[in-house]
């Protein structure tokens, strides 16, 4: 469908597209545009995209393409301003399919279990008897460590990263991650970000735009909007930690990590 949209041979979306287009179209605008499902030329220009090299990196350009603007759902069509806006739900959409199989299972009378795609969790009811318990990694490219562990029950977390998927380009690392508003991959101290939400598809987008905004824009705007966030972040040779008040009392003392939290609840670095 999307393939479909993108290459505008049609412009009917089903029912979970649509779903994915609306709640994207105002996550971007809660963001003031740091989630943006229009950043599909970026991303193909940088070679993590379905095509490559579709235009010449000048942001005069771009500009016409991408943007919460250039689309609008009407009923079930989707409406782009130009032929040449493409969208990528990719920072989104895994979330979402986590949301639509917790429906399923919960339909079907099952109220304990956790689902995992591709990192992005909802654990829902307990363990037998205890709260699931889910890791925030370690940030590091090559390995799987955890750093935290987090006790969850009817709660999805989500976390998006700059360590895994990333290439090297002109000698120089970027990550897949893009930045809306430049038109470039995410570059600040930002390396790992995860969020808690009520459902997958919120902590996944959520998570995708914090690392668009940065370190401070990020604490600002969880803070503001009560979103239970972890950031881990690089400040001069040293990585960091800032974990707020709500989402610190879940983390295990059994964490790996869990002597660099200090009890200031939020305060950062830790």
């Amino acid at each position: 469908v999307i393939s479909n949209i993108n290459n505008n041979n049609a412009n009917k979306v089903d029912g979970f597209l649509k779903k994915v287009i609306i709640r994207s179209l105002q996550i971007c605008n809660e963001t003031d545009g740091a989630f943006d499902i229009t950043v599909a030329p970026i991303v193909n220009n940088y070679g993590f995209g379905a095509k490559e090299n579709n235009f010449t990196l000048d942001d005069s350009n771009l500009s016409q393409y991408i943007g919460c603007d250039k689309i609008l759902i009407e009923n079930n069509l989707i409406q782009k301003k130009d032929k040449s806006v493409e969208i990528d739900v990719n920072g989104i959409a895994q979330g979402f399919s986590v949301d639509v199989l917790v429906g399923y299972l919960k339909k079907n009378g099952i109220s304990n279990f956790i689902i995992n795609i591709g990192g992005e969790v909802f654990c829902a009811g307990t363990k037998r008897g205890s709260p699931w318990l889910v890791a925030i990694e370690k940030p590091f490219q090559n390995m799987q460590l955890q750093k935290y562990i987090i006790k969850l029950s009817n709660q999805a977390l989500a976390t998006s990263g700059s360590y895994r998927k990333i290439k090297k380009l002109e000698n120089k690392i970027i990550s897949h991650t893009m930045n809306p508003k430049t038109f470039y991959p995410v570059e600040n101290s930002l390396i790992s970000v995860s969020i808690m939400a009520d459902n997958c598809m919120d902590a996944d987008a959520y998570a995708t735009a914090c690392m668009s905004m940065g370190l401070e824009k990020s604490k600002e705007f969880v803070n503001q909007k009560g979103i239970e966030a972890c950031f881990i972040y690089k400040e001069k040779n040293d990585t960091l930690t800032y974990i707020t008040s709500g989402l610190l009392k879940l983390v295990s003392s059994n964490s790996p990590d869990f002597l660099d939290l200090q009890s200031s609840l939020g305060g950062a670095p830790q």
